[in-house]
């Protein structure tokens, strides 16, 4: 266990620096945003910004906020009523389905799909962006899941393609020097989950893991429900929704009112969510998290409180 444990902590590192590096260039430059990575397909959609009210803003969670996050999804149950007989059923695990609505360069969904082994997707509005995320998923699936081979597709050719790479971290360095400073979220937050979890059952890490990641361009305000390619809910839908408009949030609420997921993880507290126009969600926790760029705030965890009402009554 504990070297599946270093490998897992390993891979989660090289893959957070792998996609800092190779996505720094773009963060905050609407210019770079709309000419990068973009291949014949983007090309043809170049009016993509007038189809959509999405904005282009861009915001990140710390790999330590996401790992404490991703932890207490994993063990949910445990801050639920006792009165919920199958509280089980909302645990964030290997037969449950992420979503990410919003997803950015990538990090959360391929840290959940390399955590928890579920199915993970993330949708995005901005071309560039899925780009980014599609070619560093091809990038995986070449390099048979090793990161540190990882290379910036560009008109179909690789940069630097003869260059020598790091040596990924071994597995006998530890835990704490893999994690960065900039990772911690405060004693309360470590505390909280230490409270609550068994470190030893929460990482389910395989070789293949990115065979259940998929990126999808989408407007996230123009589908009816979020389900997957069988027509399934997704379990458990995230959201960075900080940046976004009133009207995308009134749109995404109503969306997910249509939607029979078992967990919302976003930054708008319950009441927030409501004046939105979210119905029957009700919260089960919150927790402090921290940006990339220094910033501290809440996310609240939300659950569909008829799916509750249910489980009480059977």
């Amino acid at each position: 266990m504990e070297t599946l444990r270093q490998d897992f902590e390993s891979a989660l590192s090289i893959l957070y620096k792998s996609i800092s590096r190779l996505s720094s260039t773009m963060w905050g430059q609407s210019s770079l945003i709309e000419s990068k990575l973009r291949s014949a397909d983007t090309r043809e959609n170049d009016n993509w910004k007038k189809e959509t009210k999405a904005q282009i803003g861009y915001g990140e969670i710390t790999k330590g906020s996401m790992t404490h996050l991703i932890n207490l999804l994993q063990h949910i149950d445990m801050l639920m009523p006792e009165t919920l007989g199958s509280a089980g059923e909302y645990r964030l695990v290997e037969s449950s389905r992420f979503l990410d609505v919003g997803s950015g360069f990538g990090k959360p969904v391929f840290h959940v799909a390399m955590q928890v082994g579920c199915e993970a997707k993330g949708v995005e509005v901005v071309p560039a962006r899925v780009e980014f995320t599609l070619d560093f998923l091809m990038n995986t699936i070449e390099n048979k899941g090793n990161l540190v081979n990882h290379k910036l597709e560009k008109k179909g050719k690789r940069k630097n393609a003869g260059k020598k790479r790091k040596k990924p971290i071994t597995n006998k360095q530890s835990a704490s020097k893999i994690l960065s400073k900039s990772d911690a979220i405060g004693t309360t937050a470590h505390t909280q989950a230490k409270a609550i979890i068994n470190p030893e059952q929460t990482i389910n890490f395989t070789n293949n893991w990115y065979e259940r990641v998929t990126f999808e361009r989408v407007d996230a305000t123009k589908v009816k429900q979020y389900v997957n390619e069988k027509n399934k809910p997704y379990t458990h839908i995230y959201s960075y929704n900080k940046i976004m408009t009133k009207e995308t949030m009134r749109e995404i609420c109503e969306i997910l009112n249509r939607t029979e997921y078992k967990v919302l993880a976003w930054y708008f507290s319950e009441d927030k969510s409501r004046k939105y126009g979210l119905k029957d969600a009700i919260l089960v926790h919150k927790m402090p998290m921290l940006s990339t760029g220094g910033e501290k705030f809440n996310v609240y965890i939300l659950s569909l409180i008829h799916i509750c009402r249910c489980r009480r009554r059977g």
